[in-house]
């Protein structure tokens, strides 16, 4: 609700107001958790099961409260269990707050509503209808797109044992929700995956912007001694410490090289605009690397059926990669399935340039079509699809994590993993691929 309601059940829980982050708090919100749930898809009772220690409707409760003035947890039982368990994104609050009733719009059991529906809301109940579905749409609830990190609905043992291993993983990954399509049954099923993260480090030598990698944010003080090792630039003794900076979504990186390689950064901090090492090399800061990008315009007209078509197809079409077995593909894909256009390249964002430019010279339409890739699914291949206003990218290996939430930021299709009888449908802004539409 939109304002703390005067009266709560004994499942009130107040909190205090001690350290809690000022651009996340929000003290006119009343938090209220549904706790009713007969655990019928989780195969086991969810009140037993523990995520680092604690139950999952305690991760919930400290998940609002950082957020909201008090908790009320609502069920039959709410000391036991959790119909929905899932951990709340730091802006999504923020996202839903409006002067009407407002949900996600894929994940409609979050939900921000005024306290004047109070009585409508006690009405709607009385007259038998119990589903969060139905009060959204009795209330006409507006479904509010959501573009961050999606949360993650812990409704069975899969889902939990993925968000311990992410957790276990520390810095070096994320855990996502995910769909799986089957090409078989053309049906898709709910997951969850632990994915890489990858996010920008800027490295500075000697107080000079040497380069921006995308890596993943592990064991960074070996990562920056070894590329000034592997760039020639010192050796292992003349290093002087790593210093490292969280800033803007990514991490800046600075150490001390020896006198004599001063001109030598010069030079190669100037030339490195050039070079397409990680496809970004040269740009001298973390905002730059996460540069805004505008969102897709054209929606694939695409199906299950057109993507495997693609996919048995591909193999035939990578000459150079058949005669090698160390060459990338990157294909354009029509909306029945057929393959138009295939480019082959060493590096895999060089195969795509090629494909970008060989459909641009050619001049196809690639509003309805997609990208068929054979290679990981990281953030530059996103962001070049996007660019090229291309409406979908499928890859045969798994996304990282900036690879999702640069999909989301341009509203791209993104599926991953994709094999001849599965795939992952990683993001799916026109729910091209919804089992149950809200």
């Amino acid at each position: 609700m939109s304002e703390v309601g005067e009266r709560a059940d004994s499942g009130l829980r107040k909190r205090s107001t001690h350290n809690r982050s000022t651009d996340r708090f929000m003290p006119h919100l009343l938090g209220a958790v549904l706790a009713g749930g007969r655990s019928r898809r989780f195969g086991s009772d969810k009140s037993d099961a523990l995520l680092n220690g604690k139950s999952l409707l305690a991760h919930a409760i400290e998940s609002l409260d950082e957020r909201v003035a008090q908790v009320v947890v609502c069920g039959r039982d709410s000391s036991r269990r959790l119909a929905e368990t899932q951990i709340l994104a730091d802006d999504l609050l923020a996202t839903l707050e409006a002067p009407g009733p407002a949900v996600i719009a894929d994940h409609w059991l979050f939900g921000i509503w005024p306290s004047a529906l109070a009585q409508k809301l006690e009405n709607h109940l009385h007259s038998g209808n119990r589903s969060v579905r139905s009060w959204v749409e009795a209330c006409g609830a507006d479904r509010v797109e959501y573009r961050g990190r999606p949360p993650i609905n812990v409704n069975g043992p899969q889902a939990l044992a993925a968000l311990e291993t992410g957790m276990a993983l520390g810095a070096g990954a994320e855990t996502h929700p995910v769909r799986e399509l089957d090409f078989e049954t053309l049906d898709t099923s709910d997951a969850t995956r632990v994915v890489p993260v990858e996010i920008p480090i800027a490295i500075e030598f000697n107080g000079i912007g040497y380069a921006v990698m995308m890596a993943t944010p592990t064991d960074l003080e070996d990562f920056v001694t070894g590329f000034a090792l592997a760039e020639g630039l010192a050796r292992p003794e003349e290093i002087d410490g790593v210093d490292l900076f969280e800033t803007g979504g990514g991490w800046v990186a600075r150490a001390n090289l020896p006198a004599r390689s001063h001109q030598r950064l010069l030079e190669r901090a100037r030339s490195r605009v050039s070079e397409s090492s990680c496809g970004i090399c040269g740009i001298d800061s973390v905002a730059a690397a996460l540069a805004p990008i505008d969102p897709v315009d054209a929606i694939p007209t695409v199906g299950p059926a057109a993507i495997k078509r693609a996919l048995d197809t591909m193999r035939s079409y990578q000459k150079l990669g058949l005669a090698t077995g160390a060459a990338h593909a990157a294909a354009f894909c029509n909306s029945e399935g057929d393959i138009v256009l295939v480019r082959e390249d060493v590096g895999r964002h060089n195969a795509l340039d090629k494909l970008i430019g060989a459909l641009g010279r050619a001049g196809v339409d690639h509003r309805e079509g997609f990208v068929l890739l054979t290679a990981r699914c990281s953030q530059e291949l996103v962001e070049k699809t996007v660019r090229a206003g291309i409406p979908m990218l499928a890859t045969i290996s798994a996304p990282s994590s900036l690879a999702i939430a640069r999909a989301r930021e341009g509203r791209l299709t993104l599926l991953a993993l994709a094999r001849s009888d599965t795939a992952l449908v990683v993001n799916d802004p026109h729910q091209l691929f919804a089992k149950n539409r809200p």
